[in-house]
C-alpha cells in the first residue's frame, strides 16, 4: 500500500491524481480498519503482550553483560589503557567502542523479541 516503493498505492495514488486524493484514501481506508476491527472482534489481552519468564531473564542476562562490558571499557579509559582507534584520541575511541556495544545490545534485544 505504502511501503515506499513505487508500486504502491499510495504513490500511484500521488502519481496519477494529488496528495489530496491519498490522504482522502488513507483516512477512508483507516476508518474502515477501524470499523472491520470492532465488528469482528479483534482484541488483545495482557496475556498477550506479557513476555515469558526466560525471555525476561533472556534480555536481563544480555543487558547485565553488555553494560559490564561497557563498564570494563570505561575504566581502561580511565586507568589510560584504551587500545586507540586510527584517527581517534581516547575520548573518541571510547565512544566508538561504547557505541557499538549498545548497538550490539539494541541488536540481540531485537532478535530475542
Amino acid at each position: 500500500m505504502g511501503n515506499g516503493s513505487k508500486t504502491g498505492l499510495f504513490y500511484s495514488l500521488i502519481r496519477d491524481n494529488s496528495t489530496d486524493v491519498a490522504a482522502a484514501c488513507m483516512l477512508r481506508l483507516s476508518k474502515f480498519s477501524a470499523r472491520w476491527i470492532s465488528n469482528y472482534g479483534m482484541s488483545i489481552g495482557i496475556g498477550d503482550v506479557t513476555p515469558f519468564d526466560e525471555l525476561v531473564q533472556s534480555k536481563r542476562n544480555l543487558i547485565e553483560t553488555g553494560y559490564s562490558r561497557c563498564e570494563e571499557m570505561i575504566e581502561e579509559y580511565n586507568r589510560g589503557e584504551i587500545a586507540l582507534k586510527a584517527g581517534c584520541n581516547a575520548e573518541q575511541t571510547l565512544e566508538s567502542c561504547l557505541n557499538g556495544e549498545l548497538s550490539m545490545i539494541r541488536e540481540k534485544a531485537g532478535e530475542l523479541l
